[in-house]
C-alpha cells in the first residue's frame, strides 16, 4: 500500500516480489537500481509496478500499472480502462492510451493510438475514427474521451508483447486536437480570447468556446484560484475569484472582467517592511475559541511526506530557513491574553530548525503518534515542527506539525511545493526561483476585517426561504458536557476503491460537476437517515481564498473557510439530489456567505456549544489542481495513514474528510462522543461505504427520508421502442425471436415505463419516458388500453418534476390525437400535448433549409405530400400559410381509404388560395408513379413497411422525411448520396435550440449495440415533439396540442420557436450529416 505496509485482501496496492532468487539489482545502474527496489521489514523488494488485488479466492487481479494514472481536465483518469472499453469495439486489433502532455503546466492529454482489425482504405479514416468517438461516448465519461483517434497500420510492441510507448507518433504540445466534436463559437473580444487561452493551458482543452462552462470543462475550486493568478499579469483589475460561480461560461466572465477593468483594484498597498501585532482573522478567533472551550482537544494539523533521493540535510536545513523568510505566518506568534488577541511577526532571522534521525521504518507510526500528543503554546514560537526522520539510503519521511492559526490544509501542499523548489535551487548551486510574494497574511487580514465590518452578515445571494432559520437536529445525547472534557472523539476510517472510485468520477462528470458532489450527497442522503429530517444546513470547507489579493493562491495561513450549504426540498431519487447539491454549493459560493455569518445571524439552533464551523461539516481535500509537489532532485509523496488535517472537533457533530489515495478515495469520518459511540460511527461509516458502492453501481439506493417533489425534469417526452426488426439493424445487432422480450426483461423488468434519457438545454431538461412496448404492438393497444399506459407515463413524468409532456410518434394517433389520455389524467398531473405542431414546424423548417442550400425555389415546381395525416396536412397548410412560394402542382398520396379525405383537403386548399393544380393518388401498396415526378417529396408516413423506392428518385429529387421509422431504405438512400449524389433524402423531425447533452439512465441492461442506439443522438439536437413540451413548460401562455393542427396553431408555435432561437437541425440521415461538398455536387442535378 501507499503506506508500506502490506495490504488486506480486497485492498489494491503495488505487487512487490522477493526471495533468495532476487537479482542484487541492475549492473552499473544505480539510479534505477535505487527506484525499481525497496528494503521493508528486513527484507529486500522488486517493485514492477504493477496495481493488483487480492481476491477471496487467493487469486491476484491485475488492476492496472500504479505510474498510468492521469489528472484530465480536473478527473484522475485510468488509460487502461479506456483501453480496455475500446478494445471491445469490433474493428480494433490493438490499442493504446498515453497521456501526451499539452503546452500548459502539468498540462496533460488523451491520445490513443488504435490498429484496426481490417487496413482502412484511403477516404475512410474520418469515419472510422468518428465511430470509435461515438462507440466510446456512449460508455465512458466526457472526460475519458481522448482528445485524439490516431489509425495505425500496426501498433508498435515491446520484445515482451507490450505497446512500444517510446515509438509511436510523436504530437507536438500544441498540437491540440479539434476532431472532438465540441462546436461552439469562437472567442470574439480580447477579453475572451486572453480567457481562452488561459483555460485552454490550465484544462488541457483546445479550442475553448464562448458557451463553454469551466466546470464543466474540468475545472474545480483550486483551478479557479489559479485561472485568477495567470490573469493578474495581464489584468489590471479583476473581479474577485468568486465571480467564477456567478459566470461560468466564457463570455460570461470575460464580460464580467471587462466590467471590472473600469472600476479600482480591490487590493492593499503596504509597504513590504510593515512590522508590529495584526489582528486576528475571525478563523483564527475561532481557534482560539476551541481551544478556550477544550482545553486537551488538539488544535493543529499534522502531515507526513515520503522523501526519495539523495538528500543534503544541510542543504535541507537552508530551504527551511528560506521558506520562513517567504511566508509570514511561519514566524508569528499569537498574543492570546490581549484584548482582543493579535499576532506579531517575531524579529528575523528566524531559525526554524529540523530534527534529523535515523530510525526503523517500523517506528514511524508510532513516533507520529508520539509527536500528535505534543500541543503547542501560541504565545510561544515556533508554531510549527519539523522532523526529517531517515528510514533507509535515500528514503526519509518528513513530518510538520503545525497549530491551525497559521496554516490550512491547502498551506500544507504549498509549503511542500515551496519547499522542493527551494531545496532543488540550493542543491543545484543556483538561487531560488521563487519570485517574492507580493502580499502577505497581514494584507489578507486587514482585508478580511475590512469586508466584515462592511457587511451586515446577510447571506445575500440565497433565496429568501433559505434565510430563514435552519432547524437543526437535536442527536447530542444528555451529558454534553460531561463527554466535552473527556478523551478523543471517536473516528472511523473506510477505503473506496479504484473501480468504486472511477464510477463515481464519471457521475459526477456526467452531471458536470466534480467528485466532491456525489460524496456530498451520499453524506447528506446518510444525515437524513441519521437526523430524520431532509431540511439540513451543510457545512462545506473550502479554501478561502476568493479575494482579489496578488499571489493569494500562494499564501500560506489559516484562510480555508466553511461555506454554508442550506439543502431542502431536495427531491426523492439521488441524481435529483446530486444536481439540487450541486446547485446550492454552487449558489452559497457566489453568494460569498459564510457559515460565521449564518451563526451570527441566528440562522442555526445548534445544541450544545456553539460552533463556529457547521454542525455537519464535509471537506474535500484534493489538491491536485496545484500540480504535483515533488523536485527534481528528490521525490515526494503523501503518507496517508500519518497524515492528520482535520478542522478541531469543538462544536461539530460530525466530520466527514475525503482524499485521493492510489486511485482511490480515503474516507474519515469523526463524531462528537456526545452524538455516537464508537461503534455506532462505524455502523455509520459502513452505511456510507454501502450507499457509495450503490451509487457507483446498478444497485437501487434506499430512500432517504425527502419525500418532496423533485425537480429533474421540466418536461417529457412518452414514447416506446422501434420493432425490434427496424431497431436491430439500427443497433448493428442481430435479429431473433427472443429480442423483444431480453430488450424488454432487461428494460422494463416490472413492466411499467421507465425514464431511458435525461436532456439538457438550453430551453431546460427534459426526459424520455419510454413504455414498455414495441412499434409494432402499439395498434393491438389501441384506444383505452394505450391511453391509460401513457397517462400512467405522464403521471410518472410529474412525479419527476415535468410541467408538460408531449406524445411520441403515432401514440397520438392510436389515443384520438391525445384526446384519451387527457380524460385518463388526474387533475394534478402536467399538461400534455401531441407534439404535432412543432413537428409540423420541424418539417417546414428542414424544407426550407434543404431548397435554401441547393439553391432552389419551391415556385413552380412540383411538390408530394405523402401521408396526409396530421403532421403531413399541417406541414402542407403552414408552408402555403408563411408564403414562401407557391408550388406549381401538389400531389397528395395516402393510402386508398382515405381518398374521400384527400378529395376534401384539396378543396379545401383552393378555397384558401392556392392556384396550383392538385393531384390524388393511393399510396398502396407503394407509391405511383405520379409521387416520383415531384421534385419535392414531404413524407410523414405510418406505414409499418417501406412504401418509397430510394432507386426510382429522379436525380435532383429532394425528400424530407418524418416518418418513424423511415418510409423507405435508409441505407441505400445514404449509399446513393454518397455515390451518385443525385438526390437529396434527409430527416425532418429534429430542431436545434443551443448546446444539448445526453444522458442515460445508469442502469441499462439490454444488448450493447442496443444501449448504443439510445445515445444516437446528433448533437445539440432535439426531436420536435420533444421540444414542443419544453417550448409549452417555458411559455405557459402557448396553447397546448390535442386534436389536428389549424393554421394559426401552428403559426403559434412556429413564431415561438424563432423567439427561442431555435433551428433545423443539420441536413441529415439518421446519423449521416449532409456535408457541404455533397450539397454543392447536388446542387449541378
Amino acid at each position: 500500500g501507499p503506506t508500506g505496509k502490506s495490504c488486506v485482501p480486497g485492498e489494491p496496492g503495488e505487487l512487490q516480489l522477493a526471495g533468495p532468487a532476487l537479482t542484487p539489482g541492475y549492473l552499473d545502474e544505480p539510479g534505477l537500481s535505487a527506484n525499481a527496489f525497496v528494503e521493508r521489514g528486513g527484507a529486500r523488494y522488486y517493485r514492477t509496478g504493477d496495481r493488483v488485488v487480492l481476491r477471496p479466492d487467493a487469486k491476484l487481479e491485475f488492476l492496472g500499472r500504479i505510474d498510468r494514472q492521469v489528472k484530465i481536465r480536473g478527473h484522475r483518469v485510468e488509460p487502461g480502462e479506456i483501453e480496455v472499453v475500446l478494445g471491445g469495439h469490433p474493428s480494433v486489433e490493438r490499442v493504446t492510451v498515453v497521456a501526451a502532455p499539452v503546452d500548459a503546466p502539468h498540462g496533460r492529454r488523451l491520445i490513443a493510438y488504435v490498429q484496426p482489425r481490417q487496413s482502412v482504405r484511403p477516404g475512410e479514416s474520418l469515419g472510422v475514427i468518428e465511430d470509435l468517438r461515438a462507440y466510446l461516448a456512449s460508455r465512458l465519461p466526457d472526460c475519458m474521451i481522448p482528445a485524439q483517434l490516431r489509425l495505425i497500420d500496426e501498433l508498435p510492441l515491446t520484445p515482451a508483447g507490450k505497446p512500444d510507448t517510446a515509438h509511436l507518433p510523436v504530437v507536438a504540445p500544441k498540437d491540440y486536437s479539434t476532431s472532438t466534436g465540441r462546436v461552439g463559437t469562437p472567442a470574439a473580444t480580447e477579453t475572451e480570447k486572453l480567457l481562452a487561452a488561459v483555460w485552454s493551458g490550465l484544462l488541457g482543452i483546445d479550442p475553448v468556446f464562448r458557451e463553454d462552462d469551466f466546470f464543466a470543462l474540468g475545472g474545480d475550486s483550486i483551478a479557479v484560484l489559479e485561472v485568477f493568478s495567470r490573469l493578474e499579469a495581464q489584468v489590471p483589475a479583476l473581479p474577485a475569484p468568486t465571480a467564477m460561480y456567478r459566470h461560468r461560461t466564457l463570455s460570461a466572465l470575460a464580460e464580467d472582467i471587462d466590467v471590472s477593468r473600469s472600476l479600482a483594484p480591490a487590493c492593499i498597498s503596504q509597504p513590504a517592511d510593515v512590522v508590529g501585532p495584526f489582528a486576528l482573522t475571525p478563523a483564527q478567533r475561532g481557534f482560539l475559541l476551541a481551544e478556550a472551550l477544550s482545553p486537551g482537544a488538539r488544535s493543529s494539523w499534522l502531515a507526513c511526506f515520503r522523501l526519495a533521493g539523495p538528500l543534503d540535510t544541510g542543504l535541507f536545513q537552508q530551504a527551511i530557513d528560506l521558506l520562513v523568510d517567504r511566508h509570514l505566518m511561519l514566524r508569528v506568534v499569537i498574543a492570546a491574553d490581549q484584548r482582543p488577541p493579535t499576532q506579531q511577526e517575531i524579529p528575523t532571522p528566524a531559525k526554524l530548525p529540523v530534527y534529523c534521525e535515523v530510525i526503523e521504518p517500523a517506528e514511524l507510526h508510532q513516533r507520529i503518534a508520539e509527536e500528535r500528543e505534543h500541543r503547542f503554546d501560541c504565545s510561544s514560537w515556533p508554531l510549527i515542527r519539523l522532523q526529517l526522520l531517515r528510514l533507509a539510503p535515500e528514503e526519509y519521511a518528513f513530518v510538520a506539525h503545525a497549530h491551525h492559526l497559521i496554516g490550512d490544509g491547502y498551506s500544507v501542499v504549498l509549503l511542500g511545493q515551496d519547499l522542493m523548489a527551494l531545496y532543488d535551487g540550493l542543491a543545484s548551486g543556483k538561487p531560488a526561483a521563487l519570485p517574492r510574494l507580493r502580499s502577505t497574511f497581514r494584507d489578507y487580514a486587514q482585508l478580511v476585517l475590512e469586508d466584515s465590518a462592511g457587511s451586515d452578515t446577510s447571506p445575500g445571494g440565497w433565496a429568501a426561504s433559505d434565510r430563514e432559520p435552519c432547524p437543526a437536529p437535536h442527536i447530542r445525547r444528555r451529558d454534553t458536557a460531561a463527554v466535552m472534557s473527556g478523551g478523543a472523539p471517536p473516528k472511523a476510517s473506510f477505503t473506496v476503491d479504484r473501480g468504486i472510485t472511477s464510477a463515481l468520477r464519471r457521475v459526477a462528470a456526467s452531471e458536470g460537476t466534480t467528485p466532491y458532489a456525489p460524496l456530498l450527497t451520499a453524506y447528506y442522503r446518510a444525515l437524513t437517515r441519521l437526523t430524520g429530517q431532509h431540511d439540513l444546513l451543510l457545512g462545506v470547507a473550502i479554501t478561502g481564498r476568493d479575494y482579489s489579493l496578488p499571489d493569494i493562491s500562494r499564501m500560506v495561513g489559516p484562510l480555508a473557510t466553511v461555506l454554508p450549504v442550506r439543502v431542502r426540498e431536495a427531491g426523492p431519487t439521488f441524481r435529483a439530489q446530486l444536481r439540487h447539491i450541486t446547485h446550492a454549493v454552487t449558489a452559497a459560493r457566489a453568494s460569498g456567505a459564510t457559515m460565521q455569518q449564518l451563526v451570527s445571524r441566528s440562522l442555526t439552533s445548534m445544541p450544545g456549544p456553539p460552533s463556529f464551523g457547521a454542525q455537519f461539516l464535509f471537506s474535500f481535500l484534493d489538491f491536485d489542481s496545484l500540480g504535483p509537489i515533488a523536485g527534481e532532485t528528490m521525490s515526494l509523496t503523501w503518507d496517508e495513514v500519518g497524515t492528520d488535517l482535520e478542522p478541531p472537533p469543538i462544536g461539530t457533530d460530525l466530520l466527514i474528510t475525503v482524499r485521493p489515495v492510489d486511485g482511490g478515495l480515503r474516507v474519515t469520518l469523526r463524531a462528537s462522543a456526545a452524538v455516537m459511540k464508537p461503534v455506532e460511527l462505524r455502523d455509520f461509516a459502513d452505511e456510507l461505504r454501502r450507499e457509495l458502492a450503490q451509487i457507483a453501481g446498478s444497485s437501487p439506493l434506499e430512500p432517504s427520508i425527502t419525500t418532496a417533489r423533485s425537480e429533474v425534469l421540466d418536461a417529457a417526452l412518452i414514447g416506446y421502442l422501434p420493432a425490434p426488426r427496424d431497431l436491430a439493424p439500427l443497433a448493428g445487432i442481430p435479429a431473433s425471436d427472443g429480442l423483444r422480450e431480453v430488450i424488454r426483461a432487461g428494460l422494463f423488468p416490472d413492466r411499467r415505463a421507465r425514464l431511458l434519457e435525461e436532456l439538457s438545454t438550453p430551453l431546460g431538461r427534459s426526459g424520455f419516458v419510454c413504455l414498455p412496448t414495441f412499434a409494432d404492438e402499439l395498434s393491438a393497444r389501441s384506444g383505452d388500453a394505450l391511453a391509460r399506459d401513457a397517462a400512467q407515463a405522464v403521471e410518472f413524468a410529474t412525479s419527476l418534476g415535468a410541467g408538460c409532456v408531449s406524445l411520441a410518434g403515432m401514440i397520438p394517433a392510436h389515443t384520438a390525437y391525445g384526446f384519451d389520455v387527457v380524460r385518463a389524467l388526474g387533475s394534478t398531473a402536467a399538461r400534455v400535448t401531441t407534439g404535432h405542431a412543432a413537428t409540423a414546424a420541424s418539417v417546414v423548417k428542414t424544407t426550407m433549409a434543404a431548397m435554401a442550400q441547393t439553391r432552389r425555389d419551391i415556385s413552380e415546381r412540383t411538390v408530394a405530400l405523402v401521408g396526409l395525416g396530421s403532421i403531413g396536412r399541417s406541414s402542407l397548410e403552414l408552408l402555403l400559410a408563411l408564403e414562401v412560394g407557391s408550388p406549381k402542382r401538389l400531389v397528395l398520396c395516402d393510402v386508398a381509404s382515405r381518398s374521400r379525405h384527400l378529395a376534401e383537403f384539396a378543396t379545401e386548399l383552393s378555397a384558401h388560395g392556392y392556384a396550383g393544380e392538385i393531384a390524388i393518388c393511393g399510396s398502396d401498396p407503394s407509391l405511383p408513379a405520379q409521387a416520383y415526378e415531384a421534385d419535392l417529396i414531404i413524407a410523414a408516413n405510418s406505414a409499418d413497411r417501406p412504401i418509397l423506392d430510394i432507386d426510382r428518385l429522379r436525380p435532383g429529387t429532394i425528400v424530407v422525411d418524418d416518418s418513424f421509422p423511415h418510409c423507405f431504405d435508409a441505407g441505400a438512400a445514404i449509399r446513393r448520396m454518397e455515390r451518385q449524389g443525385d438526390v437529396l433524402v434527409v430527416g425532418g423531425g429534429l430542431l436545434r435550440c443551443g448546446p444539448s447533452e445526453q444522458k442515460l439512465a445508469d442502469d441499462l441492461v439490454m444488448p450493447a449495440g442496443a444501449k448504443h442506439w439510445l445515445s444516437l443522438r446528433l448533437r445539440d439536437t432535439i426531436a420536435s415533439c420533444q421540444l414542443e413540451s419544453l417550448l409549452q413548460a417555458d411559455r405557459p401562455d402557448l396553447p397546448v396540442v390535442h386534436g389536428l393542427v389549424d393554421v394559426p396553431l401552428a403559426l403559434a408555435h412556429w413564431e415561438a420557436l424563432a423567439v427561442a432561437g431555435v433551428e433545423a437541425a443539420p441536413l441529415h440521415l439518421l446519423q449521416h450529416v449532409v456535408t457541404p461538398e455533397s450539397l454543392r455536387n447536388f446542387s449541378h442535378f
